[in-house]
């Protein structure tokens, strides 16, 4: 073959690449509705099934001639494939589809280290380039504030890792297999593994879900259109491209995952946002009135504090592929005022100590009673002068008392009114 031929059968091949990651992005948006109706298992029991029987009734000719290291080879191969859907599939119940399409690309980190391990051939700068960016926007894209992973992220993680390594054996096995016969063992294989685990883990499978609507629909364009055409079409366009250019194009998938979903799911993504408040949206370039689709954001947008885009606060939004929305912010006072404490009540109420006065008084009229009786010694006439004293300064005592107890009581009063207005002004606080 020639150079110029050569070059024309590669760009062929990343075309044909590249026309995988639209069908295998859309795909993401078909797999998150049939959830809904199907177990994971099933549903790649049924999506393997279809492609399976597809491939056998297209190419049965060929397949009748398939030797024993082809037949290896795919059963190899499609036992990966199938633990990499297994983990993507149950993985997109526990997170979106965006996320699970970037996440799932991956591979476009391993696949050229993988490369060297087993081919011992080093990846190029530009791998390592490309590789540097996938890592940076998988951060961003799945990891929260405290660097934290949600179960259905790992999920996708172990399938981005086994997506690699089924890379790196179609790389291997493509050089002395048929792509045809190796495509036709990877559904098949895949299809088995699918019906013998759902039957293992999740039970019998009730058929009478084709009855709903879009069930079936969706069941063919996975089986035939995102399985049986786009596995044939990588397995021929790995034949003609390395493995780490083939990991580069196909992680076109998240991209294009993220488109779709944003549009035919309408997924929201979360923005961060500079100042606490609510945020009302001014501006949307889906409006109707610009000849879009009118799926824009009415409703007024609470902050929440939770980290985004290395702000502390964030807002989740609707916002159409490539679309613009602007949004006009209300600031909110993050603080609020203390209640004051009450005031303590004095130790002492007016009760207690005109019981202490009486008590005082009745103690000094006992002193003169028994100055009258003569206890204390002396004549009459003493007797009765000391009783004259005694009389003027109980006369003294009961003035001052009386004095003492109507001050406590105004007290009493001013404290009970200071007391009653404190707890007008909190409640209106």
């Amino acid at each position: 073959m020639s150079e110029t031929n050569n070059k024309g059968v590669k760009v062929l091949a990343s075309a044909s690449l590249l026309f995988v990651t639209i069908i295998w992005g859309s795909a993401f948006v078909v797999m998150k509705n049939s959830m809904d109706a199907i177990t994971p298992t099933y549903l790649l029991a049924y999506r393997f099934t279809i492609a399976a029987l597809g491939m056998a009734a297209l190419f049965w000719k060929q397949i009748r001639g398939m030797s024993m290291q082809e037949f290896k080879c795919g059963a190899l191969a499609g036992l990966f494939l199938f633990i990499s859907y297994y983990f993507q599939t149950y993985g997109l119940k526990y997170t979106t589809a965006s996320k699970n399409a970037f996440i799932t690309t991956l591979y476009v980190v391993i696949v050229p280290f993988l490369a060297w391990a087993v081919n011992h051939v080093r990846p190029k700068a530009n791998n390592l380039i490309a590789a540097g960016f996938a890592v940076v926007g998988l951060a961003l894209l799945s990891l929260k504030g405290d660097l934290s992973v949600n179960f259905g992220d790992f999920l996708t993680l172990v399938c981005g890792i086994c997506f690699a390594v089924h890379m790196i054996f179609l790389d291997r096995f493509t050089a002395y297999c048929t792509p045809i016969r190796l495509t036709v063992m990877q559904m098949g294989t895949a299809a088995a593994c699918s019906w013998v685990l759902g039957l293992l883990t999740e039970g019998a499978f009730h058929p009478e879900v084709f009855t709903l609507p879009g069930v079936a629909v969706s069941m063919l364009y996975l089986g035939l259109a995102s399985s049986m055409l786009c596995f044939l079409l990588q397995t021929v366009g790995q034949k003609y491209l390395s493995a780490s250019t083939s990991s580069i194009l196909l992680s076109f998938e998240s991209v294009f995952g993220l488109l779709f979903s944003v549009w035919l799911l309408h997924e929201k993504l979360t923005v961060g946002v500079p100042f606490k408040g609510k945020y009302k949206e001014i501006f949307n370039s889906d409006a109707e009135k610009f000849g879009g689709s009118g799926k824009v954001n009415p409703r007024m947008k609470s902050s929440k504090a939770e980290e985004c885009d290395g702000k502390e606060n964030s807002i989740t939004i609707q916002l159409a592929p490539l679309g613009i929305s602007v949004f006009n912010c209300t600031p909110t006072e993050p603080e609020k005022k203390e209640k004051p404490a009450k005031a303590k009540k004095t130790t002492h109420s007016t009760k207690s100590v005109k019981e202490k006065a009486e008590t005082d008084l009745q103690s000094m009229m006992a002193d003169a009673a028994a100055a009258f009786n003569g206890k204390a010694g002396g004549t009459a006439a003493a007797a009765a002068e000391r009783l004259a004293g005694i009389s003027d300064k109980l006369a003294e005592a009961k003035a001052g008392l009386s004095s003492k107890i109507i001050s406590l009581s105004s007290i009493a009063r001013r404290q009970a009114g200071l007391e009653e207005g404190l707890d007008k002004k909190v409640g209106k606080e």
